[in-house]
């Protein structure tokens, strides 16, 4: 069955989680972790199942009920969504997160401008130099 997230999104596309800090649980330094993982399937239109992250080389165990931001890394530019982790295992020798997306997956724009195309008519002339 096609999924209209697969639209977006593949399986083997790079991920980044970062937990989402409430007001009262955050931190003085204001700094919050993020970690690399990827996308491994999609279950459905509001679930997917990622590997589990890595710290340097220690694994990252994700508390079931957590809730995170998730920054895809597509073909297509960059799509960031909110996500509760639903599940954790090991299938295959792969510790896996089960996630269900919490908000509505959107392209997400890191620049504070917009990059408008243009191009304008103009004439030119070659200058020799005696």
């Amino acid at each position: 069955m096609e999924f209209v997230l697969s639209k977006y999104i593949q399986p083997g596309n790079r991920l980044q989680i970062q937990k989402i800090v409430r007001m009262k649980e955050e931190k003085e330094d204001g700094v919050r972790k993020t970690y690399d993982s990827q996308v491994i399937d999609i279950v459905s239109d509001d679930r997917i199942e990622v590997s589990m992250p890595f710290e340097k080389t220690k694994l990252v165990l994700l508390p079931v009920d957590g809730e995170y931001n998730l920054f895809f890394y597509t073909s297509n530019g960059l799509y960031q969504c909110s996500a509760r982790v639903v599940d954790r295992y090991k299938n295959n020798n792969v510790f896996s997160v089960l996630m269900d997306l919490t908000s509505n997956l959107r392209k997400y724009q890191r620049r504070e401008y917009y990059r408008f195309s243009c191009a304008l008519e103009m004439n030119s002339r070659i200058l020799e130099v005696k």
